[in-house]
């Protein structure tokens, strides 16, 4: 299902800024996300915990980063291309957060709140519909 997630939303995507949308699981340890299904190209994987995407499994909390370069150290750069990004919790039924889900943009100031809850929703969704009852 989450491979279905994927492509419907990259179809969607067309004719937008966004240049790479996927998953990142909670590795086993808990110390690291490992790529799941994704579009367009290859990303990092293993992220370490310290970037975007660690914050977002750590904290539960989504984030919108308008500008990834003013990050500095606390963003994991695999495509020098993209500039702005957005990354949601993804929720098991429990509520512990197991995986994240990422976007991407060559655009600065791509996101904003409105594709925050557009996202949310369709993940909120995912989750009911298809969420482990704990972890993966």
């Amino acid at each position: 299902m989450m491979r279905e997630v994927v492509d419907i939303l990259w179809d969607a995507f067309a004719g937008s800024p966004y240049s790479w949308c996927g998953f990142y699981l909670l590795a086993q340890d808990g110390g690291s996300l490992v790529l799941g299904p994704h579009r367009d190209r290859p990303a990092c994987s293993p992220l370490p915990m310290h970037g975007v995407c660690g914050r977002v499994a750590a904290s539960g909390q989504g984030l919108v980063v308008p500008d990834v370069k003013a990050l500095g150290d606390a963003h994991i750069e695999c495509d020098p291309r993209n500039l702005s990004e957005i990354a949601l919790p993804v929720r098991d039924k429990t509520g512990k957060v197991w995986a994240v889900f990422d976007v991407d943009s060559a655009s600065a100031a791509a996101f904003d709140d409105m594709d925050q809850r557009w996202l949310e929703k369709i993940l909120r969704r995912f989750e009911e519909t298809t969420a482990p009852e704990s972890g993966r």
